[in-house]
Parts: structure tokens; sequence; C-alpha cells
């Protein structure tokens, strides 16, 4: 994929993240990366759910190859020695948001983005940095269509952001930035392509 955006978020922005993929027109040539603030098993499961709302190729877990159209769906719990202990070791680990945000910063650059969604913060500032400095664009769900606001107001307060809105505002912002702009008309020469003219 030429273009990676990471969707950032806890369970409580599954809802969020259905109406952003129900807006967003199946044809983009992007892949995403959802970051869910949960744990191995959970994010499995908003993977499953998210399979159901958008003809995306949603996969689980597993670190892969992007192509446009795919949604890799991770999750961001830090294991714990005693959480580890407690349960078997899933075949993926979770990574932190901040090193997720900073991996696909680095590898895509100004072709990269991160949209922050309903969640309980703080957390991602030093990945949305990262977003920022290599080129890309940071935006967060707006506060009033949140169900959890609390992560996605600290983005505003410690990030640069470019654009806060609903969900589906945000898809149809996404999907204007990634059209290219028309060609100038037929026969329109413009003046810059001109020959200078020699006076008589």
């Amino acid at each position: 994929a030429e273009h990676v955006w990471v969707l950032a978020g806890s369970m409580g922005a599954v809802t969020a993240l259905t109406r952003f993929f129900r807006a967003l027109p199946p044809d983009q040539p992007l892949a995403f990366v959802v970051a869910v603030g949960a744990s191995p098993a959970a994010a499995t499961l908003v993977a499953n759910l998210l399979a159901k709302t958008t003809p995306f190729v949603v996969h689980p877990g597993i670190e892969r190859t992007l192509y446009p159209r795919d949604v890799l769906v991770v999750a961001t719990d830090v294991e714990t020695p005693e959480s580890a202990a407690a349960r078997p070791r899933p075949d993926y680990g979770a990574r932190s948001l901040d090193q997720i945000l900073t991996t696909v910063a680095e590898r895509y650059r100004d072709k990269s983005g991160a949209i922050v969604f309903s969640g309980i913060g703080p957390d991602g500032a030093a990945g949305c940095r990262a977003v920022g400095r290599y080129g890309g664009q940071v935006w967060t769900q707006d506060s009033e269509s949140s169900q959890y606001s609390t992560l996605p107001r600290y983005i505003r307060d410690v990030c640069d952001v470019a654009l806060s809105a609903p969900p589906e505002a945000l898809a149809e912002r996404l999907t204007k930035s990634l059209t290219p702009s028309p060609p100038p008309p037929a026969g329109l020469v413009l003046l810059r392509d001109r020959l200078p003219v020699r006076p008589l």
C-alpha cells in the first residue's frame, strides 16, 4: 500500500470505526492499521465485527505486508508479567500505540496518517508527534460524537491536530485528500507553457 493510516481507540471506538468504514468508499487506494486498546482476544473480536461492516479485507493480529484495501487490526495492550503468567501467550505480541504510530510514520512518511477515535487516555502522544514529524497528518474524532472523549481530547492538547470531526466527516475528508485534482480542460493553454512573443 502506498498510503497507510492508523486508526486508534479503545473498545469504545468500535461504533465510531463502524461508522467511519461505512462512510468510506470501497475503492480507496490505502490501507489501515486499526490499533485497539484492548487484549489480543478483544482485538480479534473487533476484527470480526469490522469484517462484517466493510468490503475492505480485514486481517486480525498478525503483522503482514499491507496492500491497498487491507485493514490490519492489532491490540495495543502491553502485557504485564502477571497477565502473561495467567494465560497462554498469544502467537503475536501486543505493541504500544506509540510503537505502532512511529513504525507506520517511519515507513510511509508523508503518506501516513493517524485518526484517534473514542478512547480513554492518555496514550499515543509520541507516536502522533512522529506522524507529524514525517509529514503525515493527525486527526481526531470530535468530543461530541465520542463515547469516551478522553483520548482524542488528550491528543488535541499535546499534538498538532489538523482536523477534529465525527467519523463520517473524517471518512469524507480522507477520501477527498486522496482524490487527484482534475486535469485542466482540453485546449486550455497555461501561461507558463506559452512561447515568448518576439517584438516586431
